[in-house]
């Protein structure tokens, strides 16, 4: 068993292999689409055909976008909700709100 893994299944696994985050970032904006936490997410954690390189990658994703719905309607019940005038979270907050839900890997 690999020591680095606490869930008994190996080090994480990417469908981009050793490439850095900022390179598939940058490839995206490349590509003119606007890079979010949960494409680049799923760009590196699924595969071409959407299936997930593992379940602890999934269930990750499934706690973000939880967190990030319940953020989304915090929000638009504090500042009362107006279609036309709501907006994706920043690159940052989104990062925020992925740090609530599954933590800061330790390295």
């Amino acid at each position: 068993m690999n020591r680095a893994s606490t869930t008994g299944v190996g080090s994480s696994v990417h469908t981009g292999g050793s490439i850095p985050i900022n390179v598939h970032k940058k490839k995206m904006i490349d590509e003119g689409e606007t890079p979010t936490v949960s494409k680049l997410y799923l760009r590196i954690h699924q595969t071409k055909g959407s299936k997930w390189v593992d379940d602890k990658s999934k269930a990750a994703y499934e706690k973000y976008v939880q967190k990030l719905s319940e953020t989304q309607t915090t929000q638009a019940s504090i500042d009362g909700f107006n279609p036309s005038t709501s907006s994706e979270p920043s690159y940052e907050e989104q990062m925020k709100i992925w740090i609530d839900a599954n933590g800061l890997t330790k390295r």
